[in-house]
């Protein structure tokens, strides 16, 4: 008697699923919407500006997950103007080198999706692809760390060369 109730009631609901599925969705976009906002405003983030320049600047950005974890964080900034597609980071371990690229990363990517951003201001131009090489987690004993990660490095420029033709980029 069970099995018959529980197939009547999956019948009854598939007559029904692609209105839930619709019903679901849109819950789950109100659901983003609505934590991009409350995050904004709980943590003073401000509305970027997108423009079609080549341009990235961001006055005392932040990390979205470093500031909450650690006791003192030292805001950034960042100005990348179309002098270079490529910025190579370099300092001692443990300075801070991969919280700054993944900063600049998600402030870049938050912007495009249209949420607020952690800084007191950024202008960003519009962005097709992000790269960042960061450490190498990956542990090959076939492969030293820097082999990984020149590796990695060859694979961006390799993309952006191949992709240079295809896009007018900055």
């Amino acid at each position: 008697m069970e099995r018959v109730i529980t197939r009547d009631l999956v019948s009854h609901i598939l007559l029904f699923s692609e209105h839930l599925l619709k019903a679901v969705n849109f819950a789950s976009e109100l659901d983003c919407f609505l934590s991009l906002a409350l995050v904004s405003r709980q943590n003073n983030y401000v509305r970027p500006t997108l423009t079609m320049d080549c341009l990235i600047d961001i006055q005392n950005g932040r990390h979205v997950l470093q500031e909450m974890t650690v006791d003192t964080f030292v805001p950034n900034d960042t100005m990348i103007q179309n002098e270079g597609r490529i910025n190579i980071i370099t300092g001692p371990n443990y300075s801070g080198k991969s919280i700054y690229i993944k900063q600049v990363a998600l402030i870049v990517f938050l912007s495009h999706i249209g949420s607020f951003v952690p800084a007191d201001a950024a202008t960003i131009g519009l962005t097709d692809r992000i790269f960042c090489a960061m450490g190498s987690k990956l542990m090959n004993a076939e492969k030293s760390t820097f082999m990984i990660d020149l590796h990695q490095v060859g694979m961006m420029l390799r993309y952006i060369q191949t992709t240079l033709f295809k896009f007018s980029l900055c």
